[in-house]
């Protein structure tokens, strides 16, 4: 999991804010720039952005009128092995 957020993004929402003064603009690049620099929306950001490609490959396999079960098994072993690389580098 990334430890720190995207700078430039951050830099970028905070000119915004400088240049448009006041403004609804300057508005949402303030929450905008709050949100990139919460240490748990980062980490939920990144948690889904890995996980749901996953979800959509199993929930398509699901869904489709050949069930593969072998496919099944291994999509699914796929996201489980996927979801505890993360777990382990969260931790560290």
């Amino acid at each position: 999991m990334p430890k720190v957020a995207p700078t430039r993004l951050i830099d970028c929402f905070r000119e915004l804010e400088n240049k448009c003064d006041k403004t609804i603009t300057s508005k949402e690049a303030y929450g905008l720039r709050r949100a990139l620099e919460d240490s748990d929306f980062i980490f939920f950001l990144t948690f889904f952005h890995k996980t749901l490609p996953h979800v959509a490959i199993l929930f398509n396999q699901f869904q489709s009128r050949n069930k593969d079960r072998t496919l099944q098994r291994i999509y699914s072993k796929l996201l489980k092995m996927s979801m505890e690389t993360m777990e382990i580098n969260a931790e560290k």
